[in-house]
């Protein structure tokens, strides 16, 4: 069963990024949120909205459920 949880969005979207091969000033361009959001949200300093939570999942060609996933490797 898998376990979801926001903790492991920070890795999970620094890892998609890089796996995508997209830079967080692209990133925030196409989240239409400032550079330090994204930032943040990599720092798990905050967390995404739900709505932004699926766009994200949208533009890195993933779901939600792999950016929550705590058991992704």
């Amino acid at each position: 069963m898998q376990e979801f949880s926001l903790e492991s969005f920070p890795r999970n979207l620094r890892d998609t990024m890089h796996k995508v091969g997209i830079t967080s000033t692209a990133f925030a361009k196409e989240v239409n949120v400032t550079r330090m959001s994204v930032y943040n949200w990599r720092a798990g300093r905050t967390d995404p909205t739900l709505i932004r939570l699926f766009q994200i999942a949208s533009i890195l060609k993933t779901d939600v459920g792999q950016l929550l996933n705590s058991q992704r490797q």
